[in-house]
């Protein structure tokens, strides 16, 4: 048997049987995402130019999760999600058909929970907590397989220790004196 469809089923299956849990995984979906970018405005409010690169290595890297790594993975590896490959998906959320592999949100906001992870592990596992519970409450609502969400973490995890990395290298590079 396989193994997504039955956590699939397991996880959504909970949905449209109690109101509270329904409304916690819709807000947890649709919500949860623009307050995790609460903070990061908030530090461009406070300072463009302590806190701007820094910002801006987060959303490099959620970008080019989402925009770029995601795309490219959707190109070839197109999958159809629950709500259009089953007839009895607890779908809570509208949503048009599109690509499923790997998951969008998820990829976004892992790439930008590692960067501030790399910055500051307490706030990281926090961001981090905060993405796997957007996973999840997709998984909930009927809009991505469980393998999506593994899919998007693996995405997410990549680009941010890539655009960390390089943007360390770059920082390490800009600070050598140029020889004459």
């Amino acid at each position: 048997m396989n193994i997504d469809l039955v956590i699939f089923n397991f996880i959504n299956g909970f949905a449209g049987k109690w109101f509270f849990a329904d409304s916690l995984f819709y807000v947890l979906s649709s919500v949860l995402p623009y307050l995790l970018l609460v903070p990061f405005a908030y530090l461009l409010i406070k300072g463009i130019k302590k806190n701007g690169v820094y910002v801006l290595e987060v959303f490099i890297s959620a970008f080019f999760a989402r925009y770029g790594l995601c795309q490219a993975i959707r190109q070839f590896f197109p999958r159809e999600r629950p709500f259009i490959a089953l007839n009895d998906v607890n779908l809570l959320a509208p949503f048009k058909d599109s690509a499923s592999l790997p998951s969008g949100h998820v990829s976004f906001f892992f790439a930008l929970s590692t960067v501030v992870f790399l910055y500051n592990k307490k706030a990281g596992t926090v961001f981090y907590t905060l993405s796997f519970l957007i996973g999840l409450s997709r998984v909930y609502i009927g809009l991505h397989w469980p393998s999506d969400i593994l899919a998007g973490i693996f995405v997410g995890l990549l680009s941010g220790v890539i655009i960390y990395g390089l943007a360390q290298l770059f920082k390490k590079n800009k600070k050598k004196p140029r020889k004459q």
